[in-house]
C-alpha cells in the first residue's frame, strides 16, 4: 500500500516556505517527517510520495529522509506527475505536520465497507469552537463546519485529524501549480456536492497536530512518555461510562434537553472528566434521547445540543471519546416519529451501548466504570458485569429497586467526587 505525505495547503513563496518547513521542523531533535515516515513503516506502507505546491520542495523533502526511509524498507519520491498514480487500492495521505501511531486494518475496513472515495480519521479536539469540524450521520461525512464558521458553538466535536483514506485519483485533486487546494475546505465539499460518500473513522489511537510551539513541546512530553505505543488499539485501557443528563449537566426537566439553550452544566464536570483522561482512561457516554422518538427534536438539533455540551465540557479540558445514543421509545405514542417507536436493546437498561462500546473501543472491562443519575444506568452497567456507581444530581438514583441490579454500588455528590474515588480505587488495585 502507498502513503502520500502532503507540504502545506498555501500558495507558492513564504507560506509555502512554511509549510515545507513545518515537515522538517525538529520534535525530540528529529524532524516531523522523520517520525511520519517511521509511523508508515510500522503501518506496513511500502511507498511512500512527498507532495509539495513545488516539484524541487517536494524533491528537498525526500532528500531529508531518504537514506532512514532505505534502512525502514520504504522507497520515498516526490509524487508522480498528474495522471500517474496506481489506477486501484486506496491511498493513505498524511496533511501535512501530524504525528501518529494508528492501526491501518481497521481504517482499511471502514473504507471498504461504505465503499468510500474518502475517509477521514476523526477526533475530539482540545478547542472545538475553533477547529475545522465535520458532521457524521450513520459513519458518513454529511457536512464541514469550517473553523470560522459563523455558529461555533454548536457543532459536534468531531475533527478531521489529518489521515485520510483517498481512492488513487483524488490525489490528482491536492494539487494545481504553485498551489495545493485545501483538502477539508475544497476537496470534501465538492465530494459531497457529487453526492460521493465520505466515511468517518473514529478512533482513539495517538494522533497530535502540529500547528504551533504548544503542540511541538506536548508531542515531546508524549513521546517521552511512551504514549504513542500505549494508545494503541491492542492495549485495553481503563474506562469512564457516563450518562448525561443529570451526571454532566443539571436535568432541565421531564421533557429532557430540548435544544442548546437547555444546558446547565454540573459545576466541575469537564474538570473531572479531564482528570480521568489525564489518568489515562477512556470517556463514553452512553445516553437515552426518546426526544428523537417523539419529534420534539431531531438529529440535527441533538447534534447541536450535544455539541454545546462538548464545547461546554471542553472549556474545562474535558472531552468525551464517544457518545452513543439512543433515539428511540418503547411507545406507544400518540405522535412521533414511527421508525424509532419500538422496543430495542440500545435504551437503558438495554445493554446494546455498553456492548459496542466494548466491542469497539480498547476498553478493559474490568477496570470500567459506569456514572449515572438513575436506577437504567445502574441495570445496564450490571448486567454488563460493571460497577456503577450513582450521583445525587439530576434524578438522584430515587426509586431504584424496581428493575434487577438498579440500586447503584456506591452513592457520590456529583461526577467530580466519583471520578476522584474512581482514580484512587483504580490506582489501589493497580
Amino acid at each position: 500500500m502507498q502513503a502520500i505525505i502532503v507540504a502545506g495547503g498555501a500558495p507558492a513563496g513564504s507560506a509555502s516556505d512554511a509549510a515545507v518547513a513545518a515537515l522538517l521542523r525538529p520534535v525530540a531533535d528529529e524532524p516531523v517527517l522523520l517520525h511520519q515516515v517511521r509511523a508508515l513503516a510500522r503501518m506496513g506502507i511500502g511507498r511512500v510520495g512527498l507532495l509539495a505546491p513545488e516539484p524541487a520542495e517536494a524533491a528537498r523533502l525526500v532528500a531529508t529522509v531518504a537514506d532512514q526511509a532505505r534502512t525502514l524498507g520504504l522507497a520515498i519520491e516526490p509524487v508522480p506527475a498528474a495522471g500517474q498514480m496506481p489506477a486501484d487500492g486506496a491511498i493513505l495521505v498524511v496533511d501535512g505536520p501530524v504525528l501518529f501511531d494508528v492501526a491501518l486494518g481497521p481504517l482499511r475496513d471502514t473504507h471498504a465497507a461504505l465503499a468510500a472515495a474518502l475517509t477521514a480519521v476523526v477526533q475530539p479536539v482540545a478547542r472545538p469552537r475553533d477547529s475545522d469540524l465535520v458532521a457524521e450521520r450513520d459513519g458518513r461525512l454529511v457536512a464541514v463546519f469550517p473553523h470560522d464558521r459563523p455558529d461555533p458553538q454548536d457543532q459536534r466535536n468531531l475533527a478531521p485529524s489529518g489521515l485520510w483514506l483517498a481512492r488513487p485519483d483524488l490525489v490528482d485533486r491536492l494539487r494545481l501549480p504553485g498551489h495545493r487546494p485545501d483538502l477539508l475546505r475544497d476537496v470534501v465539499p465538492a465530494l459531497l456536492a457529487a453526492g460521493k460518500t465520505i466515511a468517518c473513522h473514529p478512533t482513539t489511537e495517538y494522533i497530535r497536530r502540529l500547528d504551533g510551539p504548544a503542540d511541538v513541546a506536548a508531542a515531546e512530553a508524549d513521546l517521552a512518555a511512551g504514549r504513542p505505543a500505549g494508545l494503541r488499539r491492542e492495549h485495553p485501557r481503563p474506562a469512564l461510562l457516563v450518562d448525561v443528563d443529570g451526571v454532566l449537566n443539571h436535568e432541565p426537566g421531564p421533557q429532557g434537553t430540548l435544544s442548546p439553550d437547555d444546558l446547565v452544566m454540573v459545576d466541575g464536570a469537564g474538570a473531572a472528566l479531564a482528570r480521568a483522561r489525564a489518568a489515562g482512561f477512556l470517556v463514553v457516554a452512553i445516553t437515552n434521547r426518546a426526544q428523537v422518538a417523539r419529534g420534539t427534536v431531531s438529529l440535527d438539533q441533538l447534534d447541536r445540543i450535544l455539541g454545546r455540551l462538548e464545547a461546554r465540557l471542553a472549556e474545562d479540558g474535558g472531552l468525551l471519546d464517544r457518545i452513543y445514543v439512543c433515539p428511540h421509545h418503547p411507545g406507544p405514542l400518540p405522535y412521533g416519529v414511527p421508525d424509532l417507536t419500538i422496543r430495542c436493546d440500545c435504551r437503558k437498561p438495554g445493554t446494546l451501548l455498553f456492548r459496542r462500546a466494548l466491542a469497539e473501543l480498547p476498553i478493559d472491562p474490568a477496570r470500567a466504570w459506569m456514572i449515572g443519575d438513575s436506577g437504567r444506568d445502574m441495570a445496564a452497567a450490571h448486567a454488563m458485569g460493571l460497577r456503577a456507581y450513582g450521583v445525587a444530581t439530576g434524578h438522584g438514583c430515587r426509586g431504584t429497586g424496581k428493575i434487577a441490579g438498579d440500586v447503584p454500588d456506591r452513592m457520590f455528590a456529583d461526577i467530580g467526587a466519583t471520578v476522584d474515588f474512581v482514580l484512587a480505587e483504580d490506582a489501589a488495585r493497580r
